[in-house]
């Protein structure tokens, strides 16, 4: 029941025991056994707490008791031996494409380290593939963090040193600056690039937000007006230290900052990042040469327009892949304990490094965003720069030697089964029933109803897996399936068998729906233009018919020609609704005559519908109206308020 997610708990494998044995042959042996040695009769014939005891110690190698936790149904699905599988062939593939690997003659068993050694000394499986450019391969993953520590836990079990009957209290820091850290490290081991993505309104980071500022320098540098020169202080063990920086291929690669809105990685900010490394030269292209492979999850933002029109550039082309989603956690290299496990602890720990020091010296007890780039300077190599740690995390993973080491991973549910009966238990009958299985009640309560869980799951991945593998053997299919997907995402694209965004079927589909998505934008455009036209010339009658409104205040304006009116002055859906009443639409005609008028020229705006306004078309359009009505083009432009 573990395997597909439906653990039992203790009370729950009792209830099944006395469920099987019930009305058989067992439970009359266990009644008798019971008198002999107990005289309690309300536990003649089932099973209790020492017999689990028993029975969990005399199979202590294959079960144990373990608290729960919660597991992501759409994670479930994901976490599959055909998936990974997959997701193994399509980006070995991919590297062969990229010019960094090549296929071998015979495959291979390698150890961990990557030497070829026998099968019984093997380290994954077997391997069809040799990577020749380790460090042409990039992996990069997310970590979002906050200076706010009520949430941290508790370090490695540390207990503090009180008096009796009194709890610790340790001062914390409850200022809330989140930001994203998002490492890049090599198939080689070697850290990248630290890239920080700070929360914040405005896309511009702050000077000192970016440089950081190191309270722990003492006299740093000042200028002729007694102020902290930024230019005398800025680099590395100085008050403005600037984040982490890596040494690759010979380069120096600088951290990175940026910010958003919510803290988090955006399509243009991974496109700077790339025309960054490309700036530096960090992956030169040239013909037969590798081409750089970036490998990272499926996020959204990987499918922005931008960032895949970079990717796809042939002047700076990159091979991006998406792995499968909802099981980061085994695959990413990010994600492993090495890396994301070591940082969470070590920022922890750098946290109330600081805390105490600025209680010690009389500074303000609090962590704030200028602290956030010293602090990663701490701690940022030690998590993300160790190659050893990074090179068993990328053999641990499957992609550094290419072993495919996650097939062997005991949490993933093997799906390569073969279809069965649906109900199985109602074909069982004792001519058809081995001796073993009818001397157990099977039928009926709880036992049948976890064998019924458990062959419904089984079925349920064995369609699963042969749609799929269908799907996926039909090109056409795939493309349509794409196509006709409400919105395409990483887990349509990996259910289809695509990895790649380079895949041809995915750059069709993906192309295709943005054009559709660009027509239907200028069609909503123009419907709208109409829109607001049509209430322009309703307005131009009306002021045709009794003048201009300030001269009559729509006193002999019908019902139906006030709502005309109001249409035309009505600035968005947040507006009250259109009166029923006559003398109510006059009076809020009234109300809403110094509102600014539309343009017959408009913008589409980003979300709520509401019509922008460009001056210059307003004041071409109120033009053309002056020379049809006069001297009331005056009274025209008054209204638009320009």
């Amino acid at each position: 029941m573990g395997k597909i997610r439906q653990p039992l708990t203790r009370d729950e494998a009792l209830a099944i025991m006395n469920d099987m044995i019930s009305e058989t042959e067992m439970r009359e042996r266990l009644t008798e056994f019971q008198r002999i040695r107990t005289s309690n009769s309300k536990r003649y014939g089932s099973v209790g707490v020492n017999w689990w005891r028993g029975f969990k110690k005399q199979h202590a190698s294959r079960i144990v008791s373990k608290k729960g936790e919660k597991f992501a149904l759409n994670r479930a699905d994901w976490t599959k031996l055909s998936n990974i599988n997959q997701m193994y062939e399509c980006i070995y593939e991919e590297m062969v494409n990229a010019r960094i690997a090549s296929p071998r003659e015979n495959p291979v068993y390698m150890d961990r380290k990557g030497n070829e050694v026998e099968e019984s000394e093997r380290f994954g499986l077997a391997q069809e593939f040799q990577i020749e450019h380790p460090d042409s391969i990039l992996f990069a993953d997310e970590s979002g963090c906050q200076t706010n520590q009520k949430q941290d836990g508790n370090v490695g079990n540390r207990k503090y040193i009180v008096e009796r009957d009194t709890r610790p209290q340790v001062i914390c820091s409850t200022a809330d600056h989140r930001f994203t850290i998002l490492p890049f490290t090599s198939g080689s081991g070697e850290a990248v690039c630290c890239v920080i993505i700070f929360q914040h309104k405005e896309e511009e980071v702050p000077v000192t937000w970016k440089t950081g500022i190191d309270i722990t320098v003492e006299n740093p540098l000042r200028n002729e007006k007694g102020e902290i020169d930024l230019e005398l202080n800025i680099g590395q063990s100085k008050y403005y230290p600037e984040g982490p920086k890596c040494k690759y291929r010979g380069r120096d690669v600088e951290c990175l900052t940026f910010a958003s809105e919510s803290g988090g990685i955006t399509g243009a900010i991974l496109v700077k990042i790339l025309e960054y490394f490309d700036t530096l030269q960090l992956f030169e292209r040239y013909p037969g040469g590798p081409i750089p492979l970036l490998i990272v999850d499926g996020h959204q933002s990987r499918l922005d327009p931008r960032f895949v029109s970079y990717i796809n550039n042939k002047d700076h082309e990159w091979r991006v892949c998406l792995g499968v989603p909802y099981a980061t956690v085994l695959w990413q290299v990010g994600d492993a304990s090495e890396q994301n496990g070591k940082f969470k602890i070590e920022w922890t720990k750098v946290k109330e490094w600081m805390m105490a020091y600025k209680s010690i010296n009389c500074l303000p007890c609090t962590i704030g965003p200028t602290d956030i780039i010293p602090l990663i300077n701490r701690i940022f190599h030690k998590s993300y720069g160790n190659i050893n740690s990074n090179l068993k995390a990328l053999a641990d993973r499957g992609w550094n030697p290419p072993n495919r080491k996650l097939l062997e991973h005991k949490e993933l549910i093997d799906d390569s089964i073969a279809p069965i009966d649906q109900n199985p238990l109602t074909d069982v009958t004792p001519n058809n029933s081995s001796t073993q299985s009818t001397s157990l009640n099977i039928h009926q309560g709880l036992a049948a109803n976890v064998l019924d869980r458990m062959i419904a799951e089984r079925a349920r991945s064995s369609q699963a897996k042969k749609a799929a593998d269908e799907r996926k053997r039909k090109g056409d299919t795939i493309l349509q399936n794409l196509k006709e997907a409400k919105k395409l995402t990483s887990g349509v694209m990996a259910s289809n068998g695509i990895h790649s965004l380079q895949d041809p079927r995915f750059l069709e589909a993906y192309n295709e729906r943005r054009r559709e998505a660009q027509e239907k934008v200028e069609k909503n455009t123009n419907a709208r233009k109409a829109l607001v036209v049509k209430k322009i010339e309703g307005v131009k009658k009306l002021r045709d018919k009794y003048g201009h409104e300030s001269t009559h205040l729509f006193a002999n304006l019908s019902k139906d020609e006030c709502a005309t009116y109001l249409q035309y002055k009505k600035q968005s859906n947040k507006d009250q609704g259109m009166p029923k009443d006559l003398q109510e639409r006059r009076a809020r005609c009234v109300e809403w005559m110094n509102r600014p008028s539309p343009t017959a020229s408009l913008a589409a705006s980003d979300d709520e519908g509401e019509i922008q306004l460009d001056v210059m078309d307003c004041v071409d359009g109120l033009m053309e109206f002056a020379t049809q009505a006069g001297t009331e083009w005056e009274d025209i432009i008054q209204d638009c308020d320009i």
